[in-house]
């Protein structure tokens, strides 16, 4: 039997109450691992930054990328405080 767009909008109505509006979604979590991505090995992470690199490099050398502009904003503010002054009244 085929589920008709109108069954399957029906059956996801039916699915969604079955959940308590005021209950955390942790709580409808059996298995909370689930929720982490898998943990990758150090090569993983070279191969991935390598692909990422040469389709970097292939988009570069198709002209795909669009020229960025300078930062027309004082770099200054962006630079940490060198000193934090306790004394000041700043904010009372």
């Amino acid at each position: 039997m085929e589920t008709t767009p109108n069954q399957a909008y029906q059956d996801l109505v039916d699915w969604l109450s079955q959940f308590e509006v005021n209950q955390p979604l942790a709580a409808y979590i059996q298995d909370p691992s689930l929720l982490e991505p898998p943990p990758l090995s150090l090569e993983e992470v070279q191969a991935f930054e390598a692909l990422g690199l040469a389709y970097l490099q292939e988009l570069s050398e198709q002209g795909l990328l669009p020229e960025a502009s300078p930062m027309d904003i004082d770099p200054q503010p962006l630079e940490p405080p060198k000193q934090i002054d306790r004394d000041s009244d700043f904010g009372r």
